[in-house]
């Protein structure tokens, strides 16, 4: 008959516990990492069809004699601007893929940078930028989807977006702000869920789920009539000065 020491039992059982929490680890940062890929795509797909919808619209627009001959030609302008967009939201979307879930430091500058180049139409202020923050490459088409956002529902008069921050309890705050006609209060709880508002009613809802995969919460606290303000709180450790 064989004997088993009761301490090499207990070490043979606490050798089985730690491999189950480190492939509970793995599976848990797998998922994480497909719903995130998922959520990405998503947004690229959502911002995308924007472009398209934008542009099929206007076309109809000249096609059905909606307009003036006076204005045609701003309207194929419009439509030689949008064109390209679209082609510059596929190249993003590659090469997102091909960063995968990696967080990285990125400052304001950097993050923008590329959001800008993509709404010509909308000027982005950075008030502060001696920021950096650690996030994934989504972060960028996350804020370029929120300018999206700003342009095709902040009014006619709808010009500039200003980002900001300023430090709180536990972390910082990166502040959101445009010029255009804001939320009503009734809508600002309704806002990121799935399916609000307009065309696809998607656009927010991804930007909130993105964010909150990588750690960072957003809420809206605009004035109607003001102007959207979004504000999304970055914890301490998940930003730097410079």
């Amino acid at each position: 008959m064989v004997f088993f020491d009761i301490n090499d039992i207990i070490q043979i059982i606490d050798d089985q516990n730690e491999v189950i929490k480190k492939l509970e680890i793995t599976v848990n940062e797998k998922n994480k990492e497909v719903e995130y890929a998922r959520l990405v795509n998503g947004l690229f797909k959502h911002e995308i069809t924007n472009q398209y919808m934008g542009i099929n619209a206007l076309i109809c627009f000249i096609e059905d004699d909606l307009c003036s001959e006076k204005e045609k030609p701003k309207l194929l302008e419009k439509i030689f601007k949008a064109s390209p967009k679209i082609a510059n939201l596929l190249n993003e979307w590659s090469d997102y893929q091909s960063a995968g879930y990696r967080a990285q430091w990125q400052t304001l500058p950097q993050i923008f940078r590329r959001c800008s180049g993509l709404h010509s139409n909308i000027k982005v202020n950075l008030v502060k930028d001696n920021i950096s923050i650690i996030s994934t490459p989504a972060i960028q088409i996350v804020m370029s989807s929120m300018i999206n956002n700003t342009a095709m529902h902040g009014g006619q008069n709808v010009s500039e977006v200003k980002i900001d921050w300023q430090k709180v309890p536990r972390g910082i705050v990166l502040i959101y702000e445009d010029n255009g006609v804001g939320i009503p209060d009734e809508q600002k709880s309704d806002i990121f869920k799935k399916g609000f508002g307009k065309n696809t009613g998607m656009g927010l809802f991804l930007v909130k789920e993105i964010l909150k995969i990588t750690g960072l919460e957003i809420i809206e606290k605009g004035t109607y009539g003001k102007g959207a303000r979004f504000e999304i709180f970055v914890p301490e450790g998940a930003y730097k000065l410079y």
